[in-house]
């Protein structure tokens, strides 16, 4: 059974304190492609640090073979619902 799309929380584009602002005002990085890495990585959690705040870090490659880190909460299991804190292209 094919895991349910997973529902992206962001701030409105406005919110100077927002995550949609530091994201994507901030970092050289585009919602789809944020959103595709986190997807990407969904179902393989032995890949994942969590923090002990309980967001979780996740170093790994775009679908383009970008690599990328991101620091993001899971909100929900079911159906699955993601806050993303940051997400910006590292080096190799």
């Amino acid at each position: 059974m094919p895991r349910e799309t997973i529902i992206f929380h962001w701030d409105p584009q406005g919110d100077p304190d927002g995550n949609w602002q530091h994201v994507f005002e901030g970092h050289d990085v585009e919602q789809e492609e944020v959103e595709a890495f986190i997807e990407r990585y969904w179902d393989r959690r032995e890949e994942w640090l969590e923090r002990p705040d309980k967001s979780v870090e996740l170093r790994g490659l775009s679908e383009t073979g970008r690599p990328l880190f991101a620091v993001f909460r899971v909100l929900d299991e079911e159906p699955p619902r993601v806050y993303v804190i940051t997400c910006y292209p590292i080096g190799v």
